[in-house]
């Protein structure tokens, strides 16, 4: 039996598990997260779990699967044209794993030429940007993977090989929290530029697991990323910071694009057809 757990106060988080869980069939059994917070376990014949984020204690449950070996099946915003309000209403799902960060060197072009016409790749940028731009872990992903000192671990490696400025952009609106995973409060920080000018005027994107990698790499801005980022496959390491690679993508573009699923998809089973089998 696959668990699935949903959150009572977040209806699109909720409904997206409520889904997959149709599409996987009489094998779901679906669960408010509260059942696995209070018994700190999960229901008698499970098998495997599904659930969507790392807030509101999700992230425990990650954890809890990683530690025990349970296999589950992760869900959380696409690469590609994210957003619950698109028309596709695409989200990423991955199995055993935070996101797509494997290479692959055998995947197909037609659901990213079907459904992707908007996405364009521009070619590597060789004249760029003086500064570098640094991405950290939001407050849950430090939690999650225990990287709190990321940011100044990166930062003093990056002062190795470059001189460049380093110019920090924390996510603009996040949820902070207390050391045991519990929620503290939210923050919102405000930018005189906007995300996408930062990219253009930088030289890398150095960035722990934020999905501003691939948009960095779409246009033609080499990255630098931790192995929980699905740029990974196409990340540099930062003792080339001055001289990265500029590595072929249309392999990793085809393959990211693979593994998000439209709302569709997740209902009718497609989805979950595709991951047990990986």
């Amino acid at each position: 039996m696959i668990a699935c757990f949903y959150p009572l106060d977040k209806p699109k988080h909720r409904d997206v598990v409520k889904n997959f869980a149709l599409g996987i069939g009489k094998n779901a059994k679906l669960y408010p997260i509260g059942h696995f917070l209070r018994n700190k376990k999960l229901p008698a014949g499970t098998t495997g779990v599904a659930f969507a984020g790392i807030l509101r204690g999700f992230g425990d449950l990650y954890k809890y699967c990683v530690e025990h070996k349970v296999p589950f099946y992760y869900i959380d915003h696409a690469y590609l044209n994210a957003g619950y309000d698109t028309s596709e209403k695409w989200m990423r799902i991955t199995k055993n794993s935070f996101t797509q960060n494997a290479a692959c060197n055998n995947a197909t072009p037609n659901k990213f030429n079907k459904y992707f016409p908007n996405v364009e790749m521009l070619p590597w940028k060789k004249d760029r940007g003086e500064y570098i731009l640094l991405i950290p872990p939001t407050d849950a992903v430090k939690y999650v993977f225990a990287v709190h000192e990321w940011q100044e671990l990166v930062k003093n490696e990056i002062k190795k090989y470059t001189n460049r400025p380093i110019k920090v952009r924390e996510k603009e609106s996040k949820l902070l929290l207390n050391p045991d995973g519990t929620q503290h409060s939210w923050t919102k920080t405000y930018y005189d530029t906007t995300v996408s000018e930062d990219i253009n005027g930088a030289h890398c994107v150095v960035a722990y697991n934020s999905n501003i990698a691939v948009d960095a790499a779409l246009r033609g801005v080499p990255v630098f990323t931790s192995e929980n980022s699905v740029a990974y496959p196409i990340s540099n390491t930062i003792s080339d910071i001055e001289n990265p690679y500029f590595m072929h993508r249309e392999q990793w573009l085809w393959n990211i694009a693979n593994n998000q699923f439209s709302r569709r998809e997740i209902m009718n089973g497609t989805a979950f057809d595709f991951l047990k089998q990986l």
